[in-house]
């Protein structure tokens, strides 16, 4: 028998949608034991599919499959073939036929469940040579056209081409006999036939068109979703095996040219350089997106943990315990073996505290250190390796440790009010590892941290010490509290100047995300960019498994794209200026569902919006974010089986405005009501939920700078409600 390959694009996109509808029918339909043996009904004339064989025997591709399935799947079947009429009325009214084999069509697919696609054909148009004017089906309109009795096209005729006079036949032979008799005018017949039975009708006909695809999957009735799910797990089962391809190889070899075979070897050549090609930039992209998403994932975490540094209450800690517990908390980040912390004093820097150092170290360095001075100058990091101090032949013996034990060396200025108040000096034995700019300023940062903390306590000690000598003071009290008062001022103050700058420190380290991750944009596109392009330039020379590895590419690169773009998003937030003004939230809403208009289409979601909302004094754009993440979470996180229900309402308090907005899905744990605000949260895989987890970051962020205030309740499995409270007008 001769065939053709089954088309691979459609195929995948089918066993994709079956599998996930396999997946919910698992958990929400009731399911019920299956017969002994099952019967497996089909057409005893539809070669290569099935047929009597002159022995009397069913064969044919179908027949081998349905076996090969149910041996895969431990059931017994048993292979009854008749007329196709008998039997398709014997599959839908009798019920003694447990599966069929059918082409896909609307009017069947409501009143049986189809398995997967396990082969894709399509019809072709034969008419007499010398005709002329036939090319399509709308060319045949009026027209006398045979086609097989009781078959899909058909159907398909009748239903949407009523004009095209049909001539029902009994087998193939026959519709081209009747051609060739000028009794009809064209004759509609599968491609998948056998050339060998039409042979004699060949010369006097052509073909001219090809129509009407579709998709031929093995069928159970409507609901019997435990049969399908065998049958559909048994057709993967086969394919994951290899055993469908030589299933199908046996009963469609493919045609080879003699052209094709005298330069089989050449072809072959070629093909073997086009996919070592592929394959070597395939796992050169492979690397570089691990490299990018390596590099992404850790600067991002780094800068998460700098952000943790926070500057403990006055009182609760010493500056020392303090900073020793910054220096435990940052230096897996940077690779850091050994810390030491100076401080100025007297023009000599003085150890303030150090970390894991066993050496003996001078207790002071003089300024005068040409190395030293130059951060007390320039204001900014410095960093050697050890080969080049050796090169240099700078290796000064005043350095606070013996640079010569460790391979990298980093001296950052710790800056309080643009003035220099002390050092980080930080070592690395890991020869692979040397001191970047970007580790430099983030390495500024964590100084930043810790400059303010030293001279937090020393403002604190340095006020202590003036009340204690103040209090001595007993017979000028008045002037002892007065002084009291201006210098607790003073202290509150100065607190509020080095908290604004851990603000501003913070806030710094928020551009740099926003920078890093536009920057990282341009080459991630290229990347999805050059990926889709080889995938389809390159589809016909590639196997399905290089076709599987750039598909994750492109997966893996749309999931960093949208990662990257809640990134700068949340960046934003904190770059945008605030416009308010009112807003009328009937038409606001209504506004934001029609941006929304796909997304609850394809979830099939019921929006509720309920009527005379009030009006609000807002930014519309922190507004617009607020709604939409808020919405978007409610249609995606639903249960299964369940309709997507998200209802809109608000209430006036006395002062404010509370909006809240309600949905139906699985809940939210209540250990997890405060956690899920906090940027990259997510309490499900990518798998299950797809996100970023910075969705929910946005939201408070906004509300947060719309001077607003955001909470929720929920039950897990019965649906959540988040509440937002805005000043009122």
């Amino acid at each position: 028998m001769k065939g053709q390959p089954i088309s691979k694009v459609v195929l995948s996109c089918r066993v994709l949608f079956i599998l996930l509808m396999l997946l919910l029918s698992l958990r929400n339909s009731a399911q019920t034991s299956l017969p002994d043996t099952l019967v497996f009904g089909s057409d005893s004339n539809f070669p290569p599919f099935e047929y009597i064989d002159e022995n009397g025997n069913p064969n044919g591709f179908n027949i081998d499959l349905i076996k090969a399935i149910a041996q895969k799947e431990g059931f017994f079947v048993k292979i009854k073939l008749g007329v196709w009429s008998d039997i398709k009325r014997e599959f839908e009214e009798a019920g003694t036929i447990h599966i069929s084999d059918m082409f896909y069509t609307k009017k069947r697919d409501s009143i049986v469940d189809y398995a997967i696609p396990h082969m894709v054909t399509y019809e072709e148009i034969y008419i007499r040579k010398g005709t002329k004017g036939i090319y399509t089906l709308e060319d045949l309109a009026g027209k006398r056209v045979a086609a097989l009795n009781a078959s899909t096209i058909q159907e398909f005729l009748r239903e949407n081409y009523p004009s095209i006079k049909l001539v029902p036949a009994k087998d193939e032979p026959y519709a081209l006999k009747l051609l060739i008799e000028k009794k009809v005018d064209a004759a509609l017949l599968s491609h998948i036939i056998d050339k060998e039975s039409i042979k004699e009708y060949t010369d006097s006909v052509i073909i001219v068109g090809k129509v009407f695809p579709r998709e031929y999957s093995f069928v159970v009735k409507e609901g019997n979703l435990l049969l399908l799910n065998k049958i559909n797990r048994g057709i993967i089962q086969l394919k994951e095996s290899g055993e469908f391809d030589r299933i199908y190889k046996r009963w469609f070899p493919l045609t080879i040219s003699s052209w094709f075979y005298k330069n089989r070897y050449i072809i072959a050549l070629i093909v073997f350089a086009s996919i070592s090609t592929v394959l070597f930039f395939i796992i050169l992209l492979q690397n570089l997106v691990k490299l990018r998403t390596k590099e992404l994932e850790y600067y991002n975490s780094r800068l998460k943990l700098i952000s943790s540094l926070n500057v403990a209450r006055i009182g609760k800690q010493s500056a020392i315990e303090q900073t020793y517990e910054m220096i435990q908390k940052f230096k897996s980040a940077f690779n850091i073996d050994s810390v030491v912390v100076r401080v100025l004093e007297n023009n000599k820097l003085k150890v303030f505290t150090k970390y894991n150092l066993t050496d003996e170290i001078p207790e002071e360095i003089d300024i005068k250190n040409y190395a030293v001075n130059d951060i007390l100058v320039l204001k900014s990091p410095i960093s050697f390796t050890k080969k080049q101090l050796k090169e240099k032949g700078i290796i000064p013996t005043g350095y606070s440790i013996d640079v010569l034990k460790f391979e990298n060396l980093a001296i950052i200025p710790l800056l309080a009010d643009e003035r220099v108040i002390g050092t980080l000096e930080v070592c690395s034995k890991n020869p692979k590892w040397h001191f970047t700019t970007i580790d430099l300023e983030h390495l500024q940062i964590v100084a930043g941290h810790v400059a303010i903390s030293i001279e937090n306590i020393r403002l604190f000690e340095e006020n202590e010490k003036q009340k204690e000598r103040l209090l001595e003071q007993i017979a000028v009290r008045e002037k002892i509290e007065k002084e009291i008062k201006e210098l607790n001022q003073q202290l509150e103050q100065r607190i509020l100047e080095r908290t604004a700058e851990l603000q501003q420190a913070n806030r710094e380290l928020e551009e740099f995300a926003y920078s890093i991750s536009h920057d990282l944009k341009a080459p991630l596109r290229s990347i999805l960019g050059f990926s889709e392009i080889i995938a389809s330039r390159y589809e016909d020379s590639l196997n399905s498994e290089a076709l599987k590895y750039f598909n994750y590419i492109i997966v893996a690169s749309n999931n960093m794209t949208n990662l990257i773009n809640d990134l700068l998003r949340f960046a934003r937030l904190s770059k945008n200026e605030i416009m308010k003004q009112k807003i009328d939230l009937n038409i606001f809403i209504e506004t934001v569902l029609k941006d929304l208009e796909t997304d609850i289409k394809k979830k099939n979601a019921q929006i509720v919006v309920e009527n005379n909302l009030p009006a609000v004094n807002a930014d519309t754009s922190l507004l617009k974010q607020i709604f939409l993440n808020l919405i978007i979470n409610a249609i995606t996180y639903n249960r299964e089986g369940e309709t997507p229900i998200v209802t809109i309402s608000a209430k006036e308090e006395v002062d404010s405005i509370i909006i809240s907005i309600n949905d139906n899905g699985i809940g939210i744990p209540t250990e997890y009501h405060e956690k899920i605000f906090n940027i990259f949260q997510r309490l499900h895989s990518q798998s299950e939920f797809p996100g970023t987890g910075i969705g929910l970051a946005i939201v408070k962020k906004a509300v947060a700078k719309l001077g607003g205030k955001i909470w929720l309740e929920s039950e897990v499995g019965k649906g959540t409600t988040f509440y937002i409270s805005f000043p009122k007008l």
